[in-house]
């Protein structure tokens, strides 16, 4: 039930914010929502991670969920697709990162 739930609200929502602050191989509860956000428009997306969140774990899962996108996926045509992932480290500014998690300054909306 909570299945249907949470991917009709992923389709509705016109932003998808997820916590991923302790993703690891431990605690991977957020799987089906990662593999369900993968088709839905990049822009549409923005992954909050920390200090706790295995890194490596998480490159590996979005590689891989990455090369399963569905033919009608929005993703599918992305010249330079980027993911909105956002640190939440309280010890630092937040940074927006792409996807080989390489540090950027946050860009102002046009």
């Amino acid at each position: 039930m909570w299945r249907s739930a949470v991917t009709r609200l992923m389709g509705e929502a016109s932003l998808v914010v997820m916590d991923l602050r302790g993703f690891g191989a431990h605690r991977r509860g957020c799987v089906y929502e990662l593999e369900t956000l993968r088709d839905k428009p990049l822009d549409r997306l923005v992954f909050l991670f920390d200090r706790t969140t295995d890194n490596a774990a998480l490159k590996t899962l979005l590689i891989d969920h990455w090369q399963k996108l569905d033919i009608k996926s929005p993703n599918r045509t992305l010249l330079e697709p980027r993911l909105r992932l956002l640190s939440t480290r309280a010890s630092a500014r937040p940074r927006w990162c792409n996807t080989c998690w390489q540090s950027r300054r946050r860009q102002a909306a046009p």
